[in-house]
């Protein structure tokens, strides 16, 4: 086994560590925040502010990256993730816990363009790009599927304090074995060239519409399964991140199919199942999340293949900042949306007129294609 293969594993594993850790806390966030006080109104600003605070980390992120390298990047976002999860252990209000979301969403923000740049520069052809993003997204994957339930276990043995502490503790721990272990791709560039990163339809407005249903479906799952355990809910968290999983694995062997393809009908169905949430029955909920984890494991692989397959590697770093940027503005409207309009309607009838809405300028915007084109 090379060197090359050593330093992906070693970056996958800890890329695995830090999404187990991370999404331990999802079904841990909400009941904490409610049990210091948060309204429903505070719980959309809590995770709509750190969504945003995304975005001017994302957009520093993206330039830093192409001229320095992503491993600091990687270890300094793991670590103040961490210290910032520990803290948490510690406030008493609801808005002091919204202050600290608020800053974990900027540190956070380098993290995933720098992992996606590190990881992009190691692949030849569109194939091993198809590939490695495909990799990528399986170990974030089989990090979400068990992290929820690990996350309600840790509360019910420690409590929600203790649990924060020793996840950030973990995430600390991560960091430093990163910082040891890391090395940068070979085919990073030493020499900084700045290239402005082209606007498109299918590198913006889609991933937009997406990470809106995404978010409004992460809100939304809580309030659907009232009344329910949060053992239960954290299986319903899960459910997702398995849908997406068996997606992904099946992502594989689809490196042949255009990525543009496997946006719009993986977009289609994700319309489709976010608009089936309006109707279904919170006993039936687990299967049409299932269903919904599925389409995301389709689309969300096929964006990252599309951006890295159309940009030079010298811009890996400024073309996953601006993506992670709309992903982070679609997860800021997202809960925005949610928290003030579900006395009116459904904010998942929302979320999906977004996607059909986006959907249906997409084919006229995008060349036609069936097959994945070789690198230029």
């Amino acid at each position: 086994m090379g060197c090359r293969a050593l330093q992906l594993i070693a970056l996958y594993a800890m890329l695995f560590v830090a999404v187990f850790d991370l999404h331990a806390q999802y079904p841990m966030l909400t009941p904490f925040a409610l049990s210091l006080g948060a309204t429903p109104q505070l719980l959309g600003w809590m995770m709509g502010l750190y969504a945003l605070t995304h975005i001017p980390g994302n957009a520093i992120a993206g330039t830093l990256i192409d001229r320095f390298g992503s491993k600091r990047f990687i270890v300094t976002s793991v670590l103040g993730t961490g210290l910032l999860m520990i803290a948490q252990s510690v406030v008493t209000t609801a808005g002091h816990l919204v202050v600290l979301r608020a800053i974990s969403g900027f540190v956070i923000a380098f993290l995933g363009p720098a992992c996606m740049s590190m990881i992009a520069r190691y692949a030849h052809t569109p194939a091993h790009h198809n590939t490695l993003m495909s990799t990528h997204g399986i170990v974030q994957t089989i990090a979400a599927v068990a992290s929820p339930a690990v996350g309600a276990a840790l509360v019910h043995a420690l409590g929600f304090r203790y649990s924060f502490g020793w996840l950030g503790g973990a995430l600390v721990l991560i960091a430093l074995l990163s910082a040891l272990i890391l090395r940068e791709g070979q085919h990073h560039r030493t020499q900084y060239v700045r290239t402005p990163m082209r606007w498109s339809y299918a590198s913006t407005v889609v991933p937009f519409a997406c990470a809106i249903a995404q978010s409004i479906v992460y809100f939304e799952i809580p309030l659907l399964a009232q009344g329910t355990s949060l053992w239960s809910q954290g299986m319903l968290y899960a459910s997702l991140s398995i849908g997406a999983l068996c997606a992904l694995i099946i992502g594989w062997s689809l490196h042949r199919i255009a990525p543009e393809m496997r946006i719009m009908w993986g977009a289609l169905a994700l319309a489709v199942c976010v608009y089936a949430l309006c109707m279904v029955q919170p006993s039936s909920l687990w299967w049409l999340l299932f269903l919904i984890g599925t389409a995301k494991g389709f689309v969300f692989p096929a964006i990252a293949t599309r951006i890295a397959m159309r940009t030079s590697t010298a811009s890996y770093g400024s073309a996953f900042a601006h993506l992670s940027i709309v992903y982070a503005i679609g997860s800021f409207v997202g809960p925005l949306i949610a928290g003030h309009t579900r006395a009116l309607v459904s904010p998942c009838l929302i979320a999906a007129l977004a996607l059909l809405a986006t959907l249906a300028f997409f084919g006229a915007v995008t060349p036609r294609a069936t097959s994945v084109r070789p690198l230029g």
